[in-house]
């Protein structure tokens, strides 16, 4: 599909920040599914694009295997750049398989 950069509406957002509350109401908060969810408010913005904040790969824990006392949410620290952080295709206790899921988001919002 191709738009004009003039009729382009871009939304940026967090990954996990974007669906995690309550208030989101989606199956799926903070992962790439709760995203795809999302699509349709997306939609009833006017939101022609989606740009997501970094979702590559990055430590939870500091180097010395502990929790660190202040939380990398943002995930700029980035371990693996070209892999999608695997905290964010979690749905309850069962792996999503974020690329396939990357491809039928992708799809979804194309199609929409």
């Amino acid at each position: 599909m191709r738009r004009n950069l003039a009729e382009t509406i871009i939304y940026e957002m967090h990954v996990r920040g974007f669906t995690r509350a309550e208030s989101s109401e989606v199956a799926h908060p903070g992962t790439y599914l709760g995203i795809v969810e999302k699509i349709p408010y997306l939609k009833s913005l006017g939101v022609t694009a989606v740009e997501l904040m970094p979702v590559h790969e990055f430590p939870i824990l500091d180097c010395f295997g502990q929790t660190p006392p202040r939380l990398n949410y943002w995930g700029y620290d980035p371990m693996a750049l070209f892999s999608p952080h695997r905290g964010y295709a979690w749905a309850g206790n069962r792996a999503v398989r974020s690329a396939s899921s990357r491809r039928w988001s992708a799809h979804c919002i194309r199609r929409a």
